[in-house]
């Protein structure tokens, strides 16, 4: 099974890992295969890996997609989520992913990146 590091703003990562997001967006950064495991790492100030997620379906799509794609599949997404999405991918020249959540767990401890290598 694959293993995924994802940093993500705190804020954001606690949006995954409580159940509130239901699909991430981001500049595509290669294929994530669904079941992979994904590491929720907030990223700084906390600098900490605080549980993960299973990876779902996930599509690639243009910036003018990403409207009509986010409505159909992550209607439940927080608003100022939402609001960050809009502002950062739909000037994009780059493709766009599109990824599931399921499965968003809290670990019981958290852990660095040093303690994971």
């Amino acid at each position: 099974m694959n293993c995924i590091l994802m940093s993500l703003k705190p804020q954001f990562a606690d949006e995954v890992l409580t159940g509130q997001k239901k699909c991430e967006v981001r500049t595509f950064m290669g294929t994530i295969s669904k079941g992979s495991i994904v590491l929720v790492y907030y990223s700084s100030p906390v600098r900490l890996v605080r549980g993960y997620f299973i990876a779902g379906d996930s599509i690639i799509v243009r910036p003018s997609e990403l409207m009509s794609i986010l409505s159909d599949r992550c209607r439940d997404m927080p608003r100022n989520n939402m609001i960050y999405v809009i502002t950062k991918y739909l000037r994009s020249k780059k493709r766009i992913l599109i990824l599931d959540i399921t499965n968003p767990t809290i670990l019981p401890k958290a852990i660095t990146i040093a303690q994971l290598k």
